[in-house]
């Protein structure tokens, strides 16, 4: 898919409208909705960037949040819908990646983050075997940044336990 092309040369602006296209034609076609979400995400994390970047500068500089948080909303509402389909049912790295985008957005009391860790719990043995060190991991950096001191003792555990075999 061409836009697909687009978003892997970080061609964000140009990628979207195509995968946007592509969304009109079957709104439930599931890599595009996937794939849109992420380069929603991948372009607020650009700007997210470029924020810090201009701080580091001039550190009087405040950060304009306004210019990435739409974003990764959207990013956020296209991963739900990726979540959704058939083929994305059961996938941890977009849970991640939601989990991520609700942490960033800057409301840990959201009720669906709470959601998306609800569902990271029901596909934990599901995980692949050899990919379930990874999502642990990635698991864990979450509970650290919601400072879930329980989850984190329990991750740690389990990490622990994986690369002991």
């Amino acid at each position: 898919m061409w836009a697909d092309m687009l978003a892997n040369l970080n061609r964000y602006d140009d990628a979207i409208p195509k995968y946007e296209k592509a969304l009109e034609i079957n709104s439930n076609y599931d890599f595009a909705l996937r794939n849109i979400a992420s380069s929603y995400k991948n372009k607020a994390v650009l700007i997210q960037q470029e924020e810090q970047q201009k701080q580091e500068e001039d550190k009087k500089y405040e950060i304009k949040v306004e210019r990435y948080i739409p974003m990764l909303e959207k990013s956020s509402e296209y991963f739900e819908k990726a979540y959704q389909t058939d083929t994305f049912k059961k996938d941890y790295i977009i849970l991640i990646e939601l989990a991520n985008n609700y942490i960033a957005i800057g409301n840990k009391k959201d009720p669906r983050l709470k959601n998306v860790l609800s569902e990271m719990e029901k596909i934990e043995f599901k995980v692949p075997e050899e990919e379930r060190v990874n999502f642990y991991l990635k698991w864990l950096k979450i509970a650290t940044d919601m400072g879930d001191n329980q989850r984190v003792d329990y991750l740690g555990k389990r990490i622990k336990q994986m690369e002991g075999n």
